[in-house]
């Protein structure tokens, strides 16, 4: 998924600030298709066609990472050694560098459990799992640190294959063809 960084990249003038900020966090994060069709509407006043198609295809591979909690295919022993953690009291962890500063991994969990991944960038922390009350792929703190990172994303990714979780999200060449998939409600 090397494109899921690129895609960040694209995206995060359009999801920083203005008008369409709001749009493209929903695009991102709801879980309704009905809504993701409404703010796209919307952002084709403002955004790019390759941007939207970007969106689209973030989208999905969001949809696709697992919600927490979940029972992994490993367990955290096996984890640990796949993904390069390392235990920390009761958690396991990895800190990465990135282009846009340091951030950390912290997988919360035991046997083969995962109950939680926390995300931490300097000061800001976040759960990976949405409110409970919320219908969303994932927290919007945590989209807020993914969007802050070029390659947090992309660390998500590795480790849910390392869980021996099965990751294969589906890629849109164009918004009509995203369209058509994901009818209205």
């Amino acid at each position: 998924m090397i494109a899921t960084a690129k895609g960040l990249v694209e995206l995060r003038p359009f999801a920083a600030q203005g008008e369409e900020t709001d749009l493209v966090r929903v695009v991102l994060k709801a879980a309704s298709d009905l809504e993701t069709r409404i703010a796209l509407g919307m952002l084709k006043l403002y955004v790019p066609d390759r941007q939207l198609v970007i969106a689209v295809n973030l989208r999905e591979v969001l949809r696709e990472l697992p919600r927490t909690p979940l029972p992994m295919a490993v367990d955290f022993e096996s984890l640990a050694r796949i993904a390069g953690l390392s235990r920390v009291k009761n958690t396991y962890t990895r800190r990465y560098d990135d282009p846009r500063g340091t951030f950390e991994l912290v997988v919360l969990g035991e046997g083969n459990m995962c109950y939680d991944i926390v995300l931490k960038a300097e000061e800001a922390s976040a759960y990976w799992s949405p409110d409970p009350s919320d219908d969303d792929f994932v927290s919007a703190k945590a989209l807020q640190l993914l969007l802050s990172r070029d390659t947090l994303l992309d660390r998500m990714i590795e480790l849910v294959q390392s869980m021996g979780l099965v990751f294969n999200p589906p890629l849109y060449h164009s918004l009509r063809e995203w369209m058509l998939e994901h009818p209205g409600e």
